[in-house]
């Protein structure tokens, strides 16, 4: 498989694979033009088609962990009939190629266990390409991470991200909260804060449909795929 890397000089003329579409596509190919001065990059198959891989320095990702040091995958997508010829390894590989080149400690990626969630990663497939867990989170976000030697220390999360509660509660194990996630990911998915509870019970807050804008300029303008070859 062939893959074109995505720059501020030919985006205005590539399509970028994502799920969004139209003005929202406009929208996320501005975003990613001020990122890729902050080292972003993306790649995709030459094939049109949903095969891609967007990471960036860790420092400049818009989740809440603390990784310097580290290359962060905001999305890696294998989908439909990209599925079944290695693509997913060759996004990896380039990955890892440019975490070797800068010196980086590695790579890290969110994922979660269990029910799907939109827009993060599957930690079976990471698991299967040798990622390993590094951070979890109260809210059952984990923080996986593929490191380059085995004495690095390895990335976490931060504590408003690992330990949330909603505004004005105490943290207890007894009582329900509200938890953001620690990335939202396409604003097509995003849920208000009262819909994404703990693990120890639902939210009796009221919940309100979430209004579909993307991006925010204060949200994450990305997402961690979960369809691969």
């Amino acid at each position: 498989m062939d893959y074109i890397q995505i720059t501020k000089e030919n985006i205005d003329n590539e399509h970028i694979c994502c799920a969004m579409s139209g003005k929202q596509s406009l929208a996320k190919k501005e975003w990613l033009k001020q990122r890729f001065a902050e080292g972003l990059v993306f790649y995709r198959s030459v094939e049109r088609g949903k095969c891609f891989i967007e990471y960036i320095p860790a420092e400049n990702a818009w989740v809440p962990i603390t990784a310097d040091g580290w290359l962060y995958i905001n999305c890696l997508w294998v989908s439909g009939s990209m599925k079944g010829h290695g693509c997913s390894n060759d996004l990896l590989e380039k990955c890892l190629s440019d975490a070797r080149a800068q010196g980086k400690k590695g790579i890290c990626i969110l994922c979660a266990e269990g029910r799907k969630r939109e827009f993060l990663a599957d930690p079976k497939f990471l698991s299967h390409k040798g990622f390993e867990v590094a951070d979890v989170s109260d809210c059952g976000i984990t923080l996986m991470c593929l490191p380059l030697s085995a004495d690095t220390a390895l990335p976490k999360f931060k504590n408003c991200a690992k330990h949330p509660k909603a505004d004005g509660e105490a943290s207890s194990s007894t009582t329900p909260i509200s938890v953001p996630l620690p990335i939202t990911g396409c604003r097509r998915c995003s849920r208000p804060r009262s819909s994404i509870t703990s693990r120890s019970g639902p939210s009796t807050s009221p919940t309100k449909k979430p209004r579909r804008m993307y991006p925010h300029p204060s949200r994450p303008t990305h997402c961690s795929g979960t369809a691969y070859s």
